[in-house]
C-alpha cells in the first residue's frame, strides 16, 4: 500500500511543476516539431533538447523523455532540471536506483532544489530505503514549507519507520495546507491503526470518505481497525459497504472473514473466505484461510482440500501441511497425519508442534519408542518444554522403564510445577489413600495440561464431590459431559452434585440415564428418588428408592427418604414400616422417630406419639422441634404441665423460640395462669413488635386481670398494624363495657375451645 500510495504522490504532484497549464495533444505535437527545428537549427543548443524531454514526459514516452534529458545533460551537465527531469522519468518507468542518481546530481548541483530534494526522497522510499528518505524530504521542505506532496511522502516514510507520531504530525500539515486531500486522511488512519489508536484511525477513514465516498479503501481501512479493537460486529458494515463499492477487491473478503470468525458465526465467515480465495486464487494464503475455515466447520475434506490448493501453490507451506496433518489425526488417517507432519519438520525442523503430534500419534499406537524420539526431539529444541516431558515420562513407564520416566516427570515439575502429567496419577494415587484434598490440588494441575482429559475431569469431579465442593465438580462435570456425554459414570456423578446444590430440575434428566445406564447403582437410584420428592413427584420417587434399599438394605437415609415419601401419599402403614427401619438400622435417627410422632399425632394414638417425640429428643437433646412437638401432643391431652416444661426447654436452648413462648403463653392462659403468661407474650413483642397474636393475647391477658386500659392499649395497637382485625374491635367494645362496668363481671370465655395442631417438621 506504501508504494502504491508513494507511486500515486509522484505522478499526481510531481509532474505539475513541469507544466503549469495543461496542454492540449495537438499543441504538444506543435511544441515537439519547435522544439526539434530549434535543435537542429542549434545542434549545440540543450534548451530545445530539455524541452522535448518534458514535453515527451507528459506525454507518457519516458524513454524518448529520457534520451532528450540525458542529450540535454551531453550540452549542459551543469543543469539541475536536466537531471531532475531525467530522475522523475525514470522514476515513471520503476527505475529506481537511476532515478537517484539523477536526483543526486540535480541536488548536488542544486542543494535548494527542492523538486529535485523531493524526487530523490520518493526514489529512496520507493527502494525502501526509508532512512536515506528523510533528509532529502526534510530538505525539500525546509526549501517549501508548504510542498503538500512533500509533507505527505515523509509521513508514509516515518509510518514505513514505525515512527507514526511523526508520520501523523506530516499527514495533518499536508491537510492543512490542502484540507481536499483524501490520500491524507487514509494514511493517517493507517498510522493510527498502527499505534493501536483505533478510535482515531476510525475518525481518519471517515474523513477520507466525506471527501471521497467510493474510497473503498477506507471503508477496509474501519473494518480493520474495529476487528483490531475487537469490535467485531461493528467492523460487518463498512466491509460489506467496500464489497459494494469494488466486489474484486479481495482483502475486503478476508477482513469480513475474520470478523465473522472472531465472533465465531463461522458459517458466515466461510462464504467471504471463498470469495477471498476465489479473487485471489494465486494466493496461497488466500486458500490456507478458507481451509481454516472449513475447519471451523467441520468440513474436514473440504479443508484438506484447500490446504492442498494452497501446497500447490506453495508446496513449502508449512502451516498448511501442519493442519492437514492435524486433520487427517483427527479423522483417525494417522500415517497420512504422520506424512503431514514429516513434511512439516523438513520444511522447518524447528517445528515443535509437529514433532509432538507425531509423538502422541505413535503413543496412542503405543508405538513407545517411536514417540520416545518424537517427543526428544521436542525436548533437544525446548529443553523446557513441560508437556514433552510428561509424555516421555508416561512412555518410559510404559516402557519399563520407571528411572528414565521419574526424571522426566521431575524435569518437568521442575520446569513448571503448576501444568503436570504427572499431577494426574499422583492425585489418582492421593485419592486411592483417602487424601482427597491433595489430590484435588494435584488434579487440578494436571488439568492445566490437558484441559479435555477426560479422566481428569471425572476425577476432579469425583474429589469435589467427596469433599463438598459440589459447584467445582459440577464445572468439571459439565465440561466432561460436552466432551463425552456417555463417559463412565459422570451422569451420576453430575446429577447427584446438582441435587447437592438444590438444581433438582438440572439434576433429573442425567439421574434418569444414569440409572439407565447403572441399573444396579444404588447412588443412582437414590439420587433420583431423592430429586423426585424434591420435584413434588412423591409417587414416581417410590421405584427408585425401594431399587435403592433392596441395592443397600442397611441404608437407613433411604428408609428415611422412603418413608416421608409415603407419609407425603398417606400410604401411613409403608410410611412407619419404613421410618421403623431407619430407626433399627440407625437407633439414634432423629428425623424418623419425629416424622413416626407425626403420623401417629394424626392418627391420634398419642402415646405413641409421646414415645416417638422422646425418642427423637434422646437422640438427639437438642432438636427444638421434639420438644416443641411433644409439648403440642402434652396440649391436646390437657397435660399443660408438662406441655409448659417442654416449651420451657425449647427456651432454655433458645430463648427466641416465637412459637414456643407462644404456645406457653396460650397453655398458661388455660391454666389461667395469667400474671405468668404475660412475660412469654411481651418477649415476642420484644422479638417482633409488628405481631398483632402477640399484641392481642397479651390484651386478652390484662383484660382477665382486670387491666382495661392496658388491654385497651394491646387491641389499639393492634388495630394500627391490621385495621381489619375483627376480634380487636370486639375485644375493645367489651373492654369498654367492663370499663364502664367495673364492678361487673369481666370473666367470658374468650378463648377458643380448641387449637389448631401444627407441628414442627
Amino acid at each position: 500500500m506504501i508504494n502504491y500510495a508513494l507511486k500515486k504522490v509522484f505522478v499526481f504532484f510531481l509532474l505539475l511543476p513541469l507544466f503549469a497549464i495543461a496542454i492540449p495533444v495537438i499543441a504538444k505535437e506543435d511544441a515537439i516539431k519547435k522544439f526539434k527545428k530549434a535543435a537542429e537549427a542549434d545542434p549545440k543548443d540543450y534548451a530545445p533538447h530539455f524541452g522535448l524531454g518534458q514535453a515527451y514526459h507528459q506525454m507518457g514516452l519516458y524513454d524518448k523523455a529520457i534520451a532528450e534529458y540525458l542529450k540535454t545533460i551531453e550540452l549542459e551537465p551543469l543543469f539541475a532540471a536536466a537531471h531532475s527531469g531525467l530522475g522523475t522519468s525514470y522514476g515513471a518507468i520503476s527505475k529506481y536506483e537511476e532515478a537517484v542518481d539523477a536526483f543526486k546530481e540535480a541536488t548536488r548541483l542544486g542543494p535548494n532544489y527542492s523538486d529535485a530534494q523531493f524526487g530523490l526522497g520518493w526514489s529512496y522510499a520507493q527502494l525502501e530505503e526509508y532512512e536515506k528518505a528523510v533528509i532529502p524530504l526534510k530538505t525539500a521542505l525546509k526549501a517549501k514549507p508548504r510542498m503538500v506532496v512533500a509533507h505527505f511522502t515523509l509521513g508514509q516514510v516515518y509510518s514505513a519507520l514505525g515512527e507514526y507520531n511523526d508520520a501523523v504530525k506530516h499527514f495533518k500539515r499536508a491537510l492543512e495546507i490542502s484540507p481536499i486531500y483524501p490520500d491524507a486522511y487514509f494514511q493517517m488512519g493507517a498510522s493510527f491503526t498502527r499505534q493501536n489508536k483505533y478510535d482515531d484511525a476510525v475518525q481518519a477513514f471517515k474523513d477520507t470518505l466525506k471527501l471521497s465516498p467510493n474510497y473503498f479503501e477506507a471503508y477496509v481501512g474501519i473494518g480493520r481497525a474495529y476487528i483490531n479493537s475487537n469490535r467485531n460486529e461493528e467492523a460487518i458494515g463498512p466491509l460489506k459497504n467496500a464489497i459494494t463499492i469494488n466486489p474484486g477487491f479481495a482483502d475486503s473478503y478476508e477482513r469480513l472473514g475474520a470478523a465473522y470468525q472472531n465472533l465465531g458465526i463461522h458459517d458466515k465467515a466461510l462464504p467471504a473466505y471463498q470469495e477471498f480465495a476465489r479473487i485471489d486464487f494465486r494466493n496461497p494464503v488466500a486458500h490456507f484461510k478458507l481451509g481454516v475455515a472449513y475447519s471451523r466447520l467441520d468440513r474436514k475434506l473440504d479443508a484438506i482440500k484447500s490446504f492442498q490448493e494452497a501446497l500447490r501453490l506453495n508446496e513449502d507451506f508449512p502451516e498448511a501441511h501442519f493442519n492437514m496433518g492435524w486433520l487427517y489425526q483427527e479423522l483417525a488417517e494417522s500415517n497420512k497425519a504422520l506424512d503431514q507432519y514429516k513434511k512439516v519438520v523438513s520444511i522447518d525442523p524447528e517445528n515443535l508442534d509437529a514433532f509432538f503430534n507425531m509423538g502422541e500419534i505413535h503413543q496412542s499406537y503405543e508405538r513407545y519408542e517411536d514417540a520416545v524420539t518424537n517427543f526428544l526431539s521436542v525436548t533437544s529444541l525446548d529443553p523446557n518444554h513441560v508437556e514433552a516431558h510428561v509424555h516421555l515420562g508416561w512412555n518410559y513407564a510404559k516402557m519399563d522403564l520407571p528411572e528414565k520416566a521419574l526424571e522426566e516427570f521431575k524435569s518437568a515439575l521442575e520446569i513448571n510445577p503448576d501444568r503436570e502429567e504427572t499431577y494426574y496419577k499422583l492425585g489418582v494415587t492421593y485419592g486411592d489413600l483417602g487424601l482427597f484434598a491433595k489430590g484435588l490440588d494435584s488434579l487440578e494441575r494436571a488439568l492445566k495440561v490437558n484441559p479435555n482429559h477426560l479422566d481428569t475431569l471425572l476425577q476432579l469431579g469425583k474429589f469435589n464431590s467427596i469433599l463438598g465442593n459440589y459447584q467445582e465438580a459440577t464445572k468439571h462435570l459439565n465440561k466432561l459431559l460436552k466432551i463425552a456425554p456417555n463417559y463412565s459414570e459422570v451422569r451420576l456423578l453430575y446429577g447427584k452434585s446438582l441435587v447437592e446444590l438444590n438444581q433438582f430440575e438440572s439434576a433429573l434428566p442425567h439421574l434418569e440415564k444414569a440409572v439407565i445406564q447403572q441399573p444396579e447403582s444404588f447412588e443412582a437410584q437414590f439420587y433420583l428418588g431423592l430429586t423426585l420428592i424434591r420435584l413434588n413427584r412423591p409417587q414416581d420417587a417410590i421405584a427408585p428408592l425401594q431399587k435403592a434399599v433392596k441395592i443397600k438394605p442397611d441404608s437407613s437415609l433411604t428408609f428415611n427418604h422412603l418413608g416421608q415419601t409415603y407419609q407425603e401419599l398417606e400410604m401411613y402403614p409403608e410410611s412407619i414400616y419404613s421410618h421403623n427401619q431407619a430407626t433399627r438400622i440407625e437407633p439414634n435417627f432423629t428425623d424418623s422417630y419425629n416424622k413416626l410422632g407425626a403420623i401417629y399425632t394424626n392418627q391420634q394414638n398419642y402415646e405413641m406419639a409421646i414415645k416417638m417425640f422422646r425418642g427423637a429428643i434422646h437422640s438427639n437433646q437438642k432438636f427444638e422441634a421434639g420438644y416443641f412437638n411433644l409439648g403440642m401432643v402434652y396440649e391436646i391431652l390437657g397435660r399443660n404441665t408438662e406441655a409448659i416444661d417442654q416449651y420451657k426447654k425449647i427456651l432454655a436452648l433458645n430463648p427466641k423460640h416465637e412459637k414456643a413462648l407462644f404456645n406457653m403463653g396460650w397453655v398458661l392462659i388455660d391454666e389461667k395462669r395469667f400474671m405468668e403468661a404475660i412475660p412469654p407474650f411481651q418477649q415476642i413483642i420484644d422479638l417482633t413488635p409488628e405481631s398483632t397474636n402477640a399484641h392481642y393475647s397479651l390484651g386478652l391477658v390484662y383484660d382477665n386481670l382486670h387491666r382495661f386500659q392496658e388491654a385497651q392499649d394491646k387491641y389499639h395497637r393492634v388495630l394500627q398494624l391490621d385495621p381489619n382485625h375483627s376480634g380487636a374491635y370486639e375485644r375493645l367494645a367489651l373492654n369498654q363495657k367492663a370499663m364502664e362496668n367495673a364492678t361487673a363481671s369481666a370473666q367470658k370465655d374468650v378463648f377458643p375451645k380448641e387449637l389448631d395442631i401444627i407441628l414442627v417438621p
